[in-house]
């Protein structure tokens, strides 16, 4: 069903006159499509919010500033039981000591977050008291951000490992090999001792290429803080490896400086798709 016009719905909370209230709705929109956890992954949070917001720059803004300060795991936390509104003047003091500006838009910022999180301002938690039963068990432990964040960047890493490898040398070995294989067919020459140690040599290049590939992609995913799509991350870490060595090979051969390259550009791959959660466009 369609929503209605934001001028025959009241937000659940005040809006002050330097804030469009048409934001809310877009905001509100945003957690119904993302869940009310999606701010636990603040790389994808901000991706999201910076598209769905576009139209509200200044309410955008204040949103991510309050993301990044932590307020709605703040929210969270400290909303457990009791009434919420201490928690939301606290939390207005801080991030308005912290990004400036008139005080009514922090203050709404962080009750946009209280409320699209299903706590209002006005909320009040009453503690859930257990009189009989065993108690409850521990919930399982999940695995921790960073823990989720290795593996997703071991796989980048894998895709910027195969693309260094076939860029540094690869691509050569291959035609040298085709050009023995057509020699020894008609007769002309046979592989000699020289031919395979250029062939140990070609594959010493592309094991280099394949270290370089890798730790670029690995590092570039890490401080992107990517968490989603790490075959993305692998697509785009072994195309720009692989690329760039093709390239550099073809103009200048093989070496230490093609490996240095293909690394420094898995490196920007990989930290760009993890920036954007995930999403190579």
């Amino acid at each position: 069903m369609p929503r209605a016009p934001a001028l025959l719905i009241l937000p659940p909370i005040d809006v002050p006159d330097s804030i469009n209230a048409d934001a809310w709705f877009a905001f509100e929109a945003v957690i119904e499509a993302c869940g009310k956890t999606f701010f636990r992954m603040p790389t994808s949070c901000e991706f999201f919010l910076k598209k769905h917001l576009g139209e509200f720059p200044e309410e955008r803004d204040l949103l991510i500033a309050a993301l990044r300060q932590g307020i709605p795991q703040a929210i969270i936390e400290s909303g457990q039981s009791g009434e919420i509104n201490p928690v939301l003047a606290r939390l207005t003091q801080d991030l308005h000591a912290k990004v400036g500006g008139r005080a009514e838009a922090a203050r709404w910022a962080v009750e946009a977050w209280s409320a699209g999180l299903g706590k209002p301002p006005g909320t009040v938690s009453v503690p859930v008291v257990r009189l009989t039963g065993a108690p409850k068990p521990p919930p399982p432990k999940a695995v921790g951000d960073k823990s989720v964040r290795a593996i997703t960047a071991g796989i980048a890493a894998l895709g910027g490992a195969l693309g260094g490898g076939l860029g540094n040398g690869g691509a050569f070995s291959v035609i040298y090999l085709s050009g023995m294989a057509v020699d020894g067919k008609y007769g002309n020459l046979k592989p000699s001792n020289q031919d395979y140690a250029i062939l140990i040599l070609f594959l010493i290049l592309m094991t280099m290429g394949a270290m370089a590939g890798a730790f670029g992609a690995f590092m570039g995913w890490w401080l992107g803080r990517g968490n989603e799509r790490p075959w993305a991350g692998f697509g785009a870490a072994f195309g720009a490896a692989f690329g760039t060595g093709c390239i550099t090979t073809f103009l200048v051969g093989p070496g230490l400086g093609v490996c240095f390259g293909m690394g420094l550009c898995a490196f920007g791959a990989a930290f760009t798709c993890a920036a954007r959660g995930g999403r190579t466009n």
